[in-house]
């Protein structure tokens, strides 16, 4: 073998052995983009720790209500996930029907808190506390705009539990006219629900 060629084998080699190691270390420090969406939609993490857990972790909640039940009943265990599509994708299933959703930040920014039940608000009513890590944390809320007789059209943010205090009605309405302002839960009379909401109902 003449010199020349040992040369170019081996500047091929290396070359080799470099690509090699610069792909080994970029995936270990990067796993591939679906691998988060991945474990939110197949694994959501039931919310039990404190909301400072909650947030480091997860920003899109999903609550079950249920028809016709008091405040204090038991509720079905929050859900969050990584990923708004995940729980968005429960929220709006077709058996289920959105009743809302909350935003942390005013003017609908920031995390989530998808409200559903499995019946409409058509001769129902529909009561929860705002669940752990949510409560008192609330900025805005965004009416889900069901067709009409199956929409909440009273949709209450409670500064209190079970109903008392001032609050703050975003049920649908028809004209954005008649849309209460709740990018900032404004109260009627002045002030602001914002961070205080600590139940919710639907009629």
């Amino acid at each position: 073998m003449t010199p020349e060629r040992k040369r170019v084998l081996i500047v091929i080699a290396v070359l080799v052995v470099g690509s090699w190691l610069v792909s080994t270390t970029s995936s270990s420090k990067h796993p591939p983009a679906n691998a988060a969406a991945t474990t939110s939609s197949q694994a959501p993490t039931t919310a039990t720790g404190s909301s400072s857990e909650l947030d480091a972790a997860h920003h899109y909640c999903l609550q079950q209500v249920l028809a016709d039940q008091p405040e204090q009943a038991p509720q079905p265990p929050l859900r969050c996930f990584d990923s708004a599509a995940a729980a968005a994708a429960i929220a709006t299933a077709s058996s289920h029907r959105l009743l809302g959703i909350d935003f942390r930040d005013t003017h609908n920014r920031g995390d989530r808190l998808y409200w559903y039940a499995t019946s409409s608000c058509a001769g129902h009513r529909f009561r929860a506390p705002v669940p752990a890590g949510w409560a008192d944390r609330i900025s805005s809320a965004l009416p889900a705009a069901s067709p009409s007789p199956d929409r909440c059209g009273h949709w209450l943010h409670y500064d209190k539990p079970a109903g008392a205090g001032p609050s703050v009605d975003c049920g649908f309405r028809s004209t954005r006219a008649e849309q209460p302002p709740c990018h900032n839960l404004d109260l009627p009379g002045g002030g602001s629900l914002n961070d205080r909401t600590s139940a919710e109902e639907w009629h």
